[in-house]
């Protein structure tokens, strides 16, 4: 028994060989619906099937424990399994930017929650609590639900200055130049052996966007990031020579899913954000989701991994290689954002 032994048990069959019969017992079920499992095992312990069991009760299934809403969205909608008639309500009364449109409920529905945007700073959280409605004498159900609202974050800006090129190492025999408002100035020799571009390492992970204009025809700007032990990436934006362009991205190494949608037709003639966008994975733990972002809209995105497109860990420190790799252009400015934390 592995998941609800204080309520089913295992009657008959508890060792045998070849073909059998195993026979469960369950007790009364006076309250909500419950589940059980029990394991089979082969002759050197090693688990091979798990029956699972479903004991019929009373039910109220949440799809979610726990709502993150962004800090601009307007509405949340809960799906809600249920075979009895329910209520949500507010645990916290004074906690007036949400409503809860739809309190009372039967069977499965879907409960909507009304949000204001959040233009605090911080982040906000309160408590539904979802409760069934029952005569007197059965079962009452209860579930709570953590609702969080994140705020509005400001990104760090960087000017590649004078004073802040300083803070960064200038390879491949071209140095970036300060032109003042409009940025700074990349040029690549004519034959694309020699690069202009900056690089650092120890940068954190999180949100990370260069702004560019004034791209020459030929123009190839490249953001790689390495991580260490022959892991990067690359994403360029890179001109046809006819005032288009398109994104190229690429990977070391490449795994089996580095199959990358890239962006074609891009007008090269007006300025451009690239951004990489770095959170925890919610299918690797410990390891990132990869966003590439191209003036807002993202385009591709992959999760690395074990076996995965490639190995690198969450909160891993970073170097970042940037400028132009063939042509010229001018980077405005550098934003960062840390990553949010909803705890």
């Amino acid at each position: 028994m592995i998941e609800g032994s204080d309520w089913l048990s295992v009657t008959e069959g508890q060792t045998g060989s070849l073909d059998g019969k195993v026979a469960l017992s369950t007790t009364e079920n006076t309250g909500e619906k419950r589940y059980g499992a029990v394991s089979v095992l082969d002759r050197h312990g090693e688990e091979r099937v798990v029956v699972k069991v479903t004991q019929n009760g009373v039910q109220l299934d949440p799809a979610t424990f726990e709502i993150r809403a962004a800090y601009n969205q307007d509405a949340y909608e809960l799906n809600v399994v249920s075979n009895a008639a329910w209520k949500a309500e507010k645990t916290d009364e004074k906690a007036m930017w949400l409503t809860i449109e739809n309190p009372e409920n039967t069977g499965e529905a879907t409960l909507r929650i009304a949000l204001n945007t959040n233009e605090g700073t911080t982040l906000r959280k309160t408590t539904i609590r979802l409760t069934t409605i029952a005569a007197p004498g059965e079962p009452v159900v209860v579930r709570e639900i953590v609702l969080k609202q994140a705020y509005l974050q400001t990104p760090q800006r960087t000017i590649f200055n004078d004073a802040e090129l300083v803070d960064w190492s200038a390879d491949k025999g071209v140095n970036p130049v300060y032109l003042g408002p409009q940025g700074t100035y990349f040029e690549a020799t004519s034959s694309g052996s020699v690069y202009a571009r900056l690089y650092r390492s120890g940068m954190p992970m999180g949100t990370h966007t260069y702004r560019w204009h004034t791209f020459s025809p030929d123009a190839r700007v490249r953001l790689w990031w390495t991580f260490g032990n022959n892991n990067e990436i690359k994403y360029n934006l890179r001109g046809s020579g006819d005032g288009t362009g398109y994104t190229e991205i690429s990977t070391s190494p490449s795994g089996p899913d580095a199959d990358f949608v890239n962006v074609e037709g891009v007008d090269m003639t007006v300025p451009h954000e690239m951004t990489v966008k770095f959170t925890p994975s919610e299918i690797n733990e410990g390891y990132c989701h990869v966003q590439f972002i191209l003036d807002g809209v993202e385009f591709q995105s992959f999760d690395t991994g074990d076996n995965a497109v490639m190995e690198c860990k969450w909160q891993k420190e970073i170097g970042i290689y940037f400028g132009c790799y063939t042509g010229n252009a001018i980077c405005e400015w550098y934003d960062y954002t840390e990553p949010f934390s909803w705890e």
